[in-house]
């Protein structure tokens, strides 16, 4: 495959498919043509430092009564220290902090007061709770690192740490997530705006909040923590490591002093450790005037920028690069004294959750999170807000205190391993996870729906149970096993959950049987064989009422909607029926049966397993899937209904439960239409209409769409050759793969309807 060229360190890269070049000029107010020298002294603070602490004492006694202001005495040298090793240009910051003083952004419920500044990269942190990696934070079992509280001093964020390294750890997996450390970055938005930060610089400034991370120890430090503009950041540290050739860890020397020789320590920032850094920013070992002026005299700077930087373009990309525009945050004003408290919950953190919320909703971001991204800041945000209530009594809620902070800490266990408490197992808790944000009968209900419109998800009647499915299915698809749903296998299992749990059969508690009181979420935990009891006794009510055949979600009990939802859930991801391969194995249940090549019907999951539970045998086969689902090694269903069954061609589907044997006749299922019920105003009702025709064809078209696309992008795989073929032609170049999973996602979702 042909090697993409990274123009901003090439000087012979085609200008004319570029964007133009800025060039550094002595004049500019955003590149810092020389750096900070490391010449900070131990007995007193640089200007800069001073200036910051003096506009962090002016936000922090805002709003304040005069018997609680602090001075200068009262601020954090570490905190002080860290400024200083983030000043990037000091007579620039200096001059800013003296004459532009505290700004203001407003955001709900107040403002959040920030200074602003040119920042070093290499002193800011990448957020470990970035947004934009929340799914692969996840997928790595990764816990949610949540502010204490506020300290009570400067009123910033203080968050507990387990370790050390958790908090390094955390940080370098979300820079890395983000795709720009990688030896080839991704073809397509990544590289096209990586290579923009590099011929122009970062136009948008970073928002920064100063965090204070503690250990049990009564250790501390202060960290300068990316809360936006992390992919900004990254961007530009990848930059710098392109041209001047240096290497990631000393492009992570906001955590060089935290480190021993032997292990990582936490300690505040000294003015040695600022010095250190400056020097590693300075590119001290390279000779004088390399990479900088030799002086700051205009005669100097103009023959530099004359000379070695007119000949090489690695150091125009660097020193556009080397500082960085921000907002850091010193304070918050809500005007009330009462509302800024200590212990607990960060107000701080809040504020600016809700600025970057602003930033990145689908209507102003330039890349708007995805889609897997929001709903698992949507999942988190709600679960915290929840687990408050717990302070005001205990809640009726489908998750106990501990597990929210099981699925908040991501401390999940894996199929396969028996957990002393039944309720931990995967299947268990996955489906208690998808009643906390689907079902509309529990007290986190209006958390639930409150994050949702902070994130702009609507909460409309018409679209609030997609939406909430979409949540739900986001948030349980890592502890299921499923962490790449840019497989094709993990899009299938996600699409069969997601278009099932949207359905008023597990919603809608208020319209079922004593579902205010009694919901079918109490009974997951219920072992598979008692489940099935109950629920058979609940079947035994329906036939004796004579509504069996109803479609109406109010005739199912609540252990057999339970029993339904944990079957519908293991046939879709049990090891034992969830193959590696890219196409689901015959025992998995897919949201179309595989784009109608199974059995006789491509409808939705959710109508397959009420149709399987009316069966004479229902219950049992419902009861051997959740069984084998369980088991200490997880098995394959067997089919108690009709054991000599077997897939056509698949001897080894012999006496197994198949998803082709689920959309068969055995359950009411014609070809191309909806279940057969045994009465004439029922076969008349099973007719398929205009519409049901047409969406048969769609569900046959999207589920091929994924075999079809695969063959796009294998045919694709020489897309550097192919992007530029395209542009001789007059064509548009780029990334194609990304035009196929585009095309792909749009189909699949269905928005060409929508749109149309």
């Amino acid at each position: 495959m042909a090697t993409r060229s990274l123009p901003y360190a090439d000087n012979e890269f085609d200008r004319a498919a570029y964007p133009d070049e800025t060039i550094p000029t002595s004049g500019s107010n955003r590149i810092a043509m020389f750096p900070a020298k490391p010449n900070v002294p131990r007995d007193r603070y640089t200007r800069t430092g001073t200036q910051f602490a003096e506009r962090l004492i002016e936000a922090r006694n805002t709003g304040m009564p005069d018997a609680e202001h602090i001075t200068t005495d009262d601020v954090d040298t570490g905190l002080v220290r860290l400024i200083e090793a983030a000043d990037a240009w000091p007579a620039s910051n200096v001059s800013k902090l003296a004459a532009g003083g505290v700004r203001s952004v407003s955001t709900r419920g107040g403002e959040l007061l920030v200074v602003d500044m040119l920042v070093n990269p290499f002193a800011v942190m990448s957020d470990p709770m970035n947004g934009r990696t929340q799914a692969s934070a996840l997928s790595r079992q990764q816990r949610v690192l949540v502010p204490t509280e506020d300290d009570s001093i400067h009123r910033l964020p203080v968050y507990d740490l387990e370790s050390v390294s958790e908090l390094v750890d955390m940080s370098n997996a979300s820079a890395t997530d983000l795709g720009f450390r990688a030896t080839r970055v991704a073809p397509g938005k990544d590289y096209q705006d990586l290579v923009s930060v590099g011929l122009e610089g970062v136009h948008e400034p970073l928002l920064l909040t100063p965090h204070l991370y503690r250990l049990p120890d009564g250790s501390s430090s202060w960290q300068l923590v990316a809360d936006d503009g992390n992919r900004r950041l990254n961007m530009a540290l990848r930059v710098l490591h392109d041209t001047a050739g240096l290497s990631w860890p000393e492009l992570s020397a906001w955590s060089s002093h935290l480190w021993d020789g032997v292990d990582h320590r936490l300690r505040h920032w000294t003015a040695d450790d600022v010095n250190a850094l400056r020097r590693t920013a300075s590119l001290s070992s390279y000779p004088s005037g390399s990479w900088y002026p030799t002086s700051q005299k205009e005669v100097d700077v103009q023959a530099f920028l004359r000379g070695p930087a007119s000949r090489s373009i690695k150091i125009r990309s660097f020193l556009r690069c080397r500082a960085l525009q921000a907002r850091v945050v010193v304070g918050i004003n809500t005007g009330s004294v009462s509302a800024i408290s200590v212990g607990g919950r960060s107000h701080v953190r809040e504020f600016v959750e809700g600025v970057v919320r602003r930033l990145h909703i689908a209507e102003s971001a330039q890349k708007p999170w995805d889609d897997a991204a929001q709903a698992i800041r949507i999942s988190s945000g709600a679960l915290l807000a929840i687990q408050d209530s717990f302070e005001k009594g205990l809640p009726f809620l489908p998750l106990t205190l501990a597990e929210i902070v099981a699925v908040l800490n991501a401390e999940i266990v894996k199929w396969g391993s028996v957990p002393p408490d039944p309720s931990a197992h995967p299947l268990n808790l996955a489906a208690k996870t998808i009643a906390m944000f689907v079902c509309d009968d529990h007290d986190g209900t209006a958390s639930v729906k409150e994050e949702m419109r902070q994130y702009g998800m609507s909460t409309h009647h018409s679209k609030i149970a997609a939406n909430r499915a979409r949540v739900a299915v986001d948030r349980v698809m890592p502890m299921l096993g499923f962490t790449d749903l840019s497989r094709g296998r993990d899009k299938q299992v996600r699409s069969a959950i997601l278009r099932a749990i949207d359905s008023d059969i597990w919603t809608a508690c208020d319209k079922h049987p004593d579902g205010s009181t009694d919901p079918w979420w109490k009974h997951i935990d219920t072992p598979a064989a008692e489940l099935g009891d109950r629920s058979t006794a609940e079947m035994s009510t329906i036939s004796d009422s004579g509504v069996a055949n109803s479609t109406s979600v109010k005739i199912w009990g609540p252990a057999t909607r339970a029993l339904m939802l944990k079957a519908l859930i293991a046939m879709a991801a049990s090891p034992a029926v969830a193959s590696a391969g890219s196409t689901a194995s015959p025992f998995t249940v897919t949201l179309s049966g595989l784009g109608n090549t199974r059995g006789n019907t491509a409808t939705d999951p959710d109508h397959l397993f009420p149709q399987l539970a009316r069966h004479p045998r229902g219950i049992e086969q419902l009861v051997e899937i959740v069984r084998a689902a369980e088991a200490e090694t997880p098995e394959l269903p067997r089919n108690l209904i009709d054991p000599g069954h077997e897939v056509e061609g698949s001897p080894d589907t012999s006496g197994l439960f198949t998803e082709h044997f689920l959309r068969g006749e055995e359950f009411g299922w014609t070809r191309n239409s909806g279940a057969s019920n045994e009465s004439e105003e029922a076969q008349t009702d099973s007719t398929p209409t205009e519409y049901q025709r047409y969406q048969s064809w769609v569900e046959r078209f999207t589920g091929q769409l994924e075999k079809i696309a695969a063959e796009g992008r294998a045919v694709l795989q020489e897309d550097d050759v192919l992007s530029a073929q395209f542009r001789e032609h007059g064509l548009p170049g780029g990334d194609l793969k990304a035009h196929v999973d585009t095309i792909t996602t749009v189909v699949q979702r269905g928005q060409f309807i929508a749109e149309g």
